[in-house]
């Protein structure tokens, strides 16, 4: 049983980003651009879709990398130079469900670090979508 015992707000979100500091990290001999909060210009990176179907991922389990169910407008494949969990803002999709957030939770075969693929909910969205060339910022707390 949980009871709330009592309950402060200390400070009202904010639905913005408040400041923006980049900085490069080294992993396995790359640098990998970084951002810690937000308001310059991101990184781009080559984006592709993929779905849960075989074609897309050789399964369809919808089961990523992370152990952790693909979601639509939330899972992203990304580098084994970013971790797992690490949250992405892509202003393309400011105006879809998720307002641009995604979160990594996959890998993938053909990704890199400097190559994104988001999860979609179907095939033919994911083959819609196509191959795109999009600010990123990538974002560590």
């Amino acid at each position: 049983e949980k009871t709330v015992i009592s309950e402060k707000v200390i400070t009202e979100p904010v639905n913005k980003i408040v400041q923006v500091q980049k900085k490069t990290v080294t992993s396995r001999g790359s640098s990998l651009p970084r951002t810690t909060g937000g308001n310059s210009s991101g990184t781009v990176y080559k984006i592709t879709a993929y779905c849960p179907c075989s074609k897309c991922c050789g399964k369809s389990n919808g089961i990523t990398s992370s152990g952790a169910y693909a979601s639509e407008w939330y899972t992203v494949a990304a580098g084994s130079g970013y971790e797992i969990g690490t949250v992405i803002y892509i202003p393309y999709f400011s105006n879809k469900p998720n307002q641009g957030w995604f979160v990594v939770q996959d890998r993938g075969g053909a990704i890199s670090n400097s190559k994104l693929d988001i999860f979609m909910g179907t095939h033919s969205q994911a083959l819609n979508f196509g191959r795109r060339n999009l600010e990123c910022y990538i974002y560590e707390f």
